[in-house]
């Protein structure tokens, strides 16, 4: 039997660290050697290194690693938005068969996931590109070109850990707008909105179109980090 060990969620960073602030997790992320480490950057940036060295670069039968951190690295920057392969084929000059191959090698190894669109058509689920996230948001802020102050990102990200650390059954939604999850659980679809600030008119005005197409879906759910841990209450 095998069994997911994810970096520390936010009650154990909490207990690790007394801190209570979700930008913090954010900011250094959940790997506990980093928390009183001299250099945390320096050291995210090594595991970045030695996962793709180690776990996948061999994996893939690559020469160099240099273009699968180029491809994960373009990944990382577009956490949260859709992106095709031949948008990074395109980028770091492979083709779209080899970034395939490269992605799914670095899913395999745990250093990100992919989420689909939403739709009980497996057919529908195929034709649109996939969203990614990373397995840790202080991993993704220290290998990206620019850190900024803009938690939005991030933020997904976390709410998307969270998710994943419960259920492989997590979607994103679009049509006119976007539903940043949909989850699927015992009861049913659950529709959630994520936001940093206060739920925007977008944010309803996407859940509105979504339940035009799907009624019976689940009360949906906005998570911001005032009401991050009401998550644990969908699974």
């Amino acid at each position: 039997l095998s069994h997911e060990l994810f970096p520390f969620n936010f009650k154990e960073y909490q207990a690790a660290t007394k801190s209570s602030n979700v930008f913090g997790l954010i900011e250094s992320g959940g790997f506990p050697a980093t928390f009183d480490f001299p250099k945390p950057q320096q050291l995210l940036q090594q595991y970045f290194v030695d996962i793709i060295d180690k776990d996948i670069r061999e994996r893939v039968a690559a020469r160099s690693s240099r273009a699968i951190q180029a491809v994960v690295k373009m990944v990382f920057e577009s956490i949260g938005s859709e992106i095709s392969l031949r948008r990074i084929a395109g980028s770091v000059q492979l083709s779209p068969e080899t970034v395939n191959h490269y992605l799914q090698a670095c899913e395999d190894a745990y250093l990100i996931f992919s989420c689909p669109f939403f739709a009980y058509s497996e057919n529908q689920r195929q034709r649109h590109n996939r969203k990614y996230y990373s397995i840790d948001t202080g991993l993704r802020r220290a290998v990206v070109t620019q850190r900024t102050t803009d938690y939005g990102k991030d933020f997904e990200n976390l709410v998307y850990l969270s998710l994943r650390a419960k259920t492989k059954d997590i979607a994103y939604w679009r049509g006119n707008g976007e539903v940043d999850f949909v989850v699927q659980t015992d009861r049913g679809i659950t529709p959630i909105q994520v936001t940093v600030g206060e739920p925007q008119a977008r944010h309803e005005d996407a859940l509105a179109e979504f339940y035009k197409k799907f009624p019976h879906a689940n009360e949906a759910l906005f998570v911001t980090p005032d009401s991050f841990e009401q998550i644990d209450q969908i699974i």
